[in-house]
């Protein structure tokens, strides 16, 4: 048991201001859940002093730390000083950041309807936005979530619902890769199908930014069950469906190493994203944004500097039940009118074999 843990909680908490009258559900239910906790909290160190046979303590009392736990704590306070300048500032940048999401979702942390997300989707001035804006903005909408159409046949009114040959193929190849019992092959298969994601700029992209989002969460899944020898073969069988002609030793070496670079950011960009999506599930891929643009054919990540630290923060963020459910029910109506049946049923098979929590 932590007594600073508890005391920086009773820290966060102090600093709350009363709600207003006209406060959302969403916020009132927060408090609500934060007095539950910590009742709960205090009931249960209350029954340890009891079993204990020690006598509850005035909450002015004050008790004086081990001379070891003093020397540890300054310890920690040496290294925190010692860290590294880069790293620290990236944290630093991290924090505000997460400080400036949570302002934006104080001012409308309403879910998102329809209407606006479709309209983001036509908003041809997000082609011009930095990484940074696009990356804060999709941090925002994940936190509000979505909220359905009241039928599919108003959605139907909003959406073009003709696919367009290359969206049909490839959806076809995905769903027939899917059969591929060899996992290494299925997993190469799974860079084809997001190449081919990669080239369309048209409206319909947003279609196809779920399937090479599907496509690498589905890698991610399959790479963290993979033994490390099982990593290993699949790093070199990558290698050598991406450059098929050998050439001398030096120049294999050198562009080994060139690849074996761009394989880490793939598989840290796309950890991130499962990371994301066990967390917020649907809701990630109603945001093209978080799509990963690290490949095998190029060297950029596609994410901002920290990245990583900020996507941290969120992690405490956790969407309820209801939400969770509100944002599926919306993707699957909008997945439904854009795709074609076999195409809608994949995408619907996926979310069944990855639940959220």
């Amino acid at each position: 048991m932590s007594p600073d843990i508890l005391q920086k909680a009773f820290d966060e908490i102090s600093g709350y201001e009363p709600l207003d009258a006209d406060s959302t559900p969403r916020k009132q239910k927060a408090l609500k859940d934060a007095f539950i906790i910590s009742r709960m909290m205090y009931e249960k160190a209350r029954t340890l002093l009891q079993e204990s046979g020690l006598p509850e303590p005035h909450s002015q009392d004050k008790v004086p730390k081990a001379e070891e736990e003093q020397e540890e704590e300054e310890q920690e306070q040496e290294e925190r000083e010692n860290e590294d300048p880069k790293k620290k500032r990236s944290q630093l940048e991290a924090i505000e950041r997460h400080a400036e999401v949570m302002e934006c979702l104080n001012n409308n942390d309403s879910a998102r309807m329809m209407e606006e997300f479709l309209g983001s989707l036509h908003d041809n001035s997000r082609t011009t936005w930095t990484l940074m804006k696009k990356e804060q903005t999709g941090f925002v909408n994940l936190l509000r979530g979505y909220c359905p159409a009241d039928s599919l046949e108003e959605l139907r009114r909003h959406v073009p619902g003709n696919m367009t040959a290359m969206i049909t193929e490839a959806f076809r190849d995905s769903i027939m890769n899917e059969e591929n019992e060899n996992v290494l092959d299925r997993m190469c298969e799974r860079e084809n199908v997001m190449i081919k994601c990669e080239e369309t700029n048209t409206f319909a992209d947003f279609a196809l930014s779920v399937l090479n989002s599907i496509q690498c969460l589905e890698f991610a899944y399959e790479w963290e069950r993979l033994k490390k020898a099982e990593k290993r073969a699949f790093l070199l069988q990558a290698f050598q469906s991406y450059h098929p002609t050998r050439e001398s030793d030096d120049d294999e070496r050198k562009k080994f190493q060139v690849f074996k670079n761009r394989h880490e950011k793939v598989i840290t960009a796309r950890n991130e994203l499962l990371r994301m999506f066990k967390k917020f599930h649907s809701a990630v891929l109603m945001d093209p944004c978080w799509t990963p643009s690290a490949c095998y054919t190029k060297g950029k990540t596609g994410r901002t500097r920290n990245f990583g630290a900020t996507l941290t923060l969120f992690e405490d963020e956790i969407p309820d039940d209801e939400l969770l459910e509100k944002n599926q029910t919306a993707f699957l109506q909008l997945m439904r009118v854009i795709l074609g049946s076999e195409a809608y049923k994949y995408v619907k098979a996926f979310l069944n074999k990855h639940p959220y929590d």
